[in-house]
């Protein structure tokens, strides 16, 4: 990754108009290559051919050498000018700012001023329940309490004690959210759950006094949201979801906790309640709700739009697959060429997989199996969750069926076998094992005497642990139709 161009390429129109501003009057002596150099990075992006510019500017012998003296500074620069124009609108970034100013002061031994800023910076990160950065200040309240004895050591100890006691049950709950958070988005839902870390989660919070210290917490409210809501969804219990979301969005705007710092949850509270929503079936209400997120992305200038558009897409997508499923191929289409999707593998991912899914119910076989090649193939997806990209050659295989590709099912059906079979100890994985031998045995020329009977089986004997969407097709109403057209 080209760390400059990407940096770079990210940037607002704001962003870069200040960067100009902001380096035309500062010292910095920046020569003509300095600009020069950040303009060719906005027009080109990564696929700038740096050697080339390098042998024009600085000739063959030290050209790269100089050119990356050169890069290095322009980074720098870009960051520095970056953190100026933002310090101000971020709370946390103000606080780190804070202690660069206290630090400023402590060590050029003006420890009553160091005092001040430190002093103020604690009632800050208090304010905003900032409890990791209090243990930093508090740290170093205990250092400047050696030179500045104003302060008593014993007593910046019991606070720090005190904080780290409140620190905890959010630190914990950070930790298991992170690996809850990145399983689901490998697995883009159809992975196999870690149901050790749900059930972690439910004892840990349980521990926690909610009802009476942290009731009035924003910062546990909203740890406590994500901590519920992420069990509500392993559980599948969607009707309690719809209620809880809907619920914790009408107590924030009551306090008046969905300001700047704190909008990225509002838009998690939206998108779960959306699709709730549609999984108890209100897709009407599901598609009003969109709405309203759109709104809530459209706050504080779109600063979070990108990364919750394909949340509102989703939306869109998964309602229009129910009540018009031409208008969500349509709205696919689009958004396969969008820069913005196409940028994030796993934003690419859901669009290709969808369309295949919507085509596939269309009967459009032909264009099905050609989105997912075109996945199947790609390198970003060999690092996607197994057992989705086993559902995925699940899915192949039941299209190259319908299609009579006889042969073609032969063979890929022992790759797949071969590829993953760590993947069939699971509950989810026996189950794609068992389609393989189904198709595979309705591939055959002459069907086995007994098929019918496996079909059956293959019904009856659902594990009852396994959520209903937890394929990509419906398994088993695929079966009920074999049964169907084959009598």
């Amino acid at each position: 990754m080209d760390l400059l161009a990407k940096i770079i390429a990210q940037m607002t129109k704001e962003e870069v108009r200040f960067f100009r501003l902001f380096v035309d009057r500062q010292d910095y002596s920046f020569t003509r290559k300095d600009k020069e150099l950040f303009d060719l990075y906005r027009d080109q992006g990564e696929s700038i051919n740096e050697r080339l510019i390098a042998e024009k500017w600085y000739g063959k012998s030290a050209g790269m050498n100089s050119f990356y003296r050169l890069k290095n500074r322009l980074l720098a620069i870009v960051n520095k000018s970056l953190v100026v124009q933002h310090m101000e609108e971020d709370e946390s970034m103000k606080l780190l700012y804070g202690l660069l100013i206290y630090e400023h002061h402590y060590s050029r031994k003006n420890y009553k001023v160091a005092a001040y800023y430190l002093n103020k910076l604690e009632r800050s990160a208090e304010k905003e329940e900032h409890f990791s950065l209090i243990d930093l200040i508090l740290n170093e309240q205990i250092k400047l309490a050696a030179d500045y004895t104003t302060a008593n050591p014993k007593e910046i100890i019991a606070k720090r004690f005190l904080n780290a006691q409140k620190n905890e049950p959010i630190a914990a709950l950070d930790q298991v959210l992170a690996q809850i958070h990145f399983d689901l988005k490998v697995s883009q839902n159809y992975g196999q759950q870690n149901t050790t870390l749900y059930e972690y989660l439910e004892q840990l919070l349980k521990k926690t006094s909610f009802e009476n210290e942290w009731k009035n917490s924003r910062v546990f409210q909203v740890k406590f949201f994500d901590a519920i809501s992420q069990i509500l969804l392993q559980q599948h219990d969607y009707v309690k979801l719809e209620t809880f979301a809907q619920e914790a969005i009408v107590l924030f705007k009551k306090k008046k906790w969905f300001d700047k710092t704190h909008h990225e949850i509002a838009l998690k509270m939206h998108t779960y309640w959306v699709n709730a929503l549609f999984k108890n079936g209100r897709y009407t209400q599901s598609l009003k709700a969109a709405g309203a997120l759109k709104n809530e992305m459209e706050k504080f200038d779109r600063m979070l739009e990108d990364k919750y558009l394909i949340f509102y897409y989703n939306a869109l997508i998964i309602n229009y697959s129910v009540i018009d499923p031409i208008q969500a191929i349509s709205l696919l289409e689009k958004l396969k060429f969008e820069k913005k999707i196409q940028s994030e593998s796993f934003y690419f991912h859901f669009v290709l997989i969808n369309l295949a899914i919507l085509h596939y119910r269309d009967k459009n076989y032909e264009k099905a199996i050609d989105h997912i090649i075109d996945l199947s193939t790609r390198s970003s997806f060999k690092k996607a969750a197994p057992l989705l990209q086993l559902k995925l050659a699940v899915l192949e295989l039941m299209i190259r069926l319908e299609r009579k590709e006889f042969d073609i099912i032969l063979y890929r059906n022992k790759q797949i076998l071969r590829q993953f079979k760590s993947e069939f100890d699971s509950i989810e994985g026996l189950r794609q094992r068992e389609m393989l031998s189904l198709i595979g045995m309705l591939s055959k020329p002459k069907l086995v005497k007994d098929w019918k009977k496996k079909l059956q089986e293959f019904i009856s004997n659902r594990d009852s642990s396994l959520p209903e969407d937890a394929d990509l097709i419906d398994y088993d109403r695929w079966a009920k139709l074999q049964l169907q057209q084959r009598r």
